[in-house]
């Protein structure tokens, strides 16, 4: 594995200030960062070169900076640069400040529609100069859309891209169940008809709340997915409902925008709305709302240094709860961020001892080990958040 493809003398880690942690997965982590010699703030992805262990991720890695260098698209991240030293590879990538578009769903359930519709018609643009280079992203999923500080979407993670339909491929590891199209459940090829599945559930989940085909096990989800059933409410505008029935039929082939995109961006659902100049207009002012509502900054609820168990062993960390809303872990002594829970209501909590309780989220749990014994404090500040939040 080359990896000398990656090399860059221009920036080495030292240009950069680290100022905590945007996220990881199995593979890498990002970090906030500022380039010290002109202050500029990025998201720099790390790949610590041993968990790149085989050529398939190896592969995944490099075309993930092939297609970052090749697109030119506001509605695509920008990839500034990239460099390695002797234990990880590094992508410098374009800051978003308000994260990823999976948290602004869970935090806002559903959007008014004609942001809905804004934000539908960015991702068809982006969809639509894919299909005039020929890229299949092959991933797309609110948590691969993030959100920009003028509150624009972009799309990233292109591990899973092909151009041209090079491959077939079976189900990757990389996909979501509740993004993932039926051809692709039975080794069907990953070309644009999936991309377009994709983009029929995202639109559904900004309008309803929940994806359409979410079920309580992933058995069931596929089940679903399959016989291509979609309970719509009936508030639903029924030109929405068309649209989506239309990006969501089980032939691939018979989906809106697989013969012509230019049939999905005359959809009667995208009336009035420019899509070939979308992102110079301003979002509406619906988002502005939301955003200064999630953004302000408000009280804490409670702080305390606890310890989080970190593998096999418990570090010291402060861990904070505010009305933001918003649960956070610092490092105690230079109160540097350490990482985010992401509230929903599927956040649990429980008491597991006298001194032991754990937070859990959909596939991750937080254990935490409280030095005074307060365990029960923090459930209640904690569960009462999210009765505020999202109800009992």
């Amino acid at each position: 594995m080359d990896f000398s493809k990656f090399d860059n003398e221009v920036y080495s880690r030292k240009d950069f200030e680290f100022l905590g942690s945007l996220g990881r997965n199995s593979v890498s982590r990002v970090e906030k960062v500022r380039y010290i010699k002109d202050t500029t703030e990025y998201a720099l992805k790390i790949f610590e070169r041993s968990n790149i262990d085989s050529l398939e991720k190896y592969e995944q890695l490099l075309t993930e900076k092939l297609m970052l260098e090749k697109c030119n698209h506001p509605g695509i991240l920008k990839l500034i640069g990239s460099f390695t030293d002797t234990q990880y590879i590094y992508l410098i990538l374009e800051y978003c400040a308000y994260g990823d578009f999976e948290k602004f769903l869970s935090r806002f359930s559903a959007f008014p529609f004609e942001l809905v519709r804004f934000y539908s018609g960015e991702l068809v643009s982006v969809l639509t100069y894919f299909s005039s280079l020929g890229i299949v992203h092959g991933n797309l999923k609110p948590r691969n859309i993030l959100v920009s500080k003028s509150l624009h979407l972009k799309i990233t993670d292109f591990r899973n891209t092909k151009i041209n339909q090079q491959a077939k491929r079976k189900v990757s590891s990389l996909l979501s169940a509740d993004y993932i199209s039926p051809e692709l459940l039975d080794e069907g090829e990953a070309g644009v008809p999936a991309d377009l599945w994709a983009l029929g559930c995202v639109i559904y989940q900004m309008l309803v709340g929940s994806p359409p085909f979410v079920s309580q096990t992933q058995y069931t989800t596929f089940d679903r997915i399959r016989t291509g059933n979609v309970d719509f409410p009936l508030s639903l505008p029924p030109f929405a409902v068309d649209l989506i029935q239309s990006l969501l039929l089980p032939d691939p082939q018979l989906r809106i925008g697989v013969a012509d995109i230019e049939e999905l961006t005359t959809h009667i659902f995208f009336q009035g709305l420019d899509i070939n100049r979308i992102f110079t207009l301003q979002p509406p002012d619906y988002v502005y709302e939301m955003m200064t509502e999630q953004t302000i900054e408000s009280k804490v609820i409670m702080r305390e240094i606890v310890k989080k168990k970190c593998g096999w062993l418990y570090k010291k960390r402060m861990l904070e709860i505010t009305e933001k809303p918003c649960i956070t872990y610092y490092e105690p002594v230079k109160m540097e961020l350490r990482g985010t829970i992401e509230i929903s209501p599927q956040l649990k909590v429980e008491i597991k001892n006298k001194t032991d309780f754990v937070i859990s989220i959909p596939k991750r749990p937080y254990f935490f080990r409280t030095v005074s014994g307060g365990c029960e404090a923090w459930v209640t500040a904690i569960n009462d958040l999210v009765r505020r939040l999202y109800g009992s």
